[in-house]
């Protein structure tokens, strides 16, 4: 996530969403745009449910592995987990953002997120690298 292979992963990938989406509109014209929105927010629902309204783009998943992981391998990331459950408690902000077009507010939480989560995977390697 803070240095994946490719920089349309992780971090990286929320950082560049950040940094453009409020220009789509302009760069992308309207049509081309709101497809692009219709894509970021089907990754907000993920996993997807059929009425869009699973708003955790997987970090529940991550949530609950890490709960799991930790207590099978006597780690502790609860400190990890709790920027996680933060970052994952703004994305249905940030879809109605996305909703409704104000792509202003939506980038704005991508940079909240992407500040969450980087501390979330630094207290991660830590704790991992701690543990070996």
């Amino acid at each position: 996530m803070l240095t994946p292979p490719v920089s349309m992963l992780g971090i990286p990938a929320m950082e560049k969403v950040r940094r453009e989406i409020a220009n789509w509109p302009q760069e992308l014209g309207m049509d081309t745009t709101r497809l692009c929105l219709d894509q970021v927010r089907e990754y907000l629902n993920s996993p997807p449910d059929i009425l869009g309204h699973h708003l955790t783009a997987g970090r529940d998943i991550y949530i609950t592995f890490l709960e799991q992981a930790g207590e099978m391998a006597s780690l502790d990331f609860s400190e990890a987990i709790k920027p996680l459950q933060v970052g994952m408690n703004m994305l249905p902000g940030i879809a109605e953002a996305i909703q409704h077009e104000h792509l202003n507010e939506a980038a704005a939480g991508f940079a909240r997120i992407v500040e969450y989560e980087r501390d979330a995977f630094t207290i991660l390697l830590k704790t991992v690298s701690e543990f070996e």
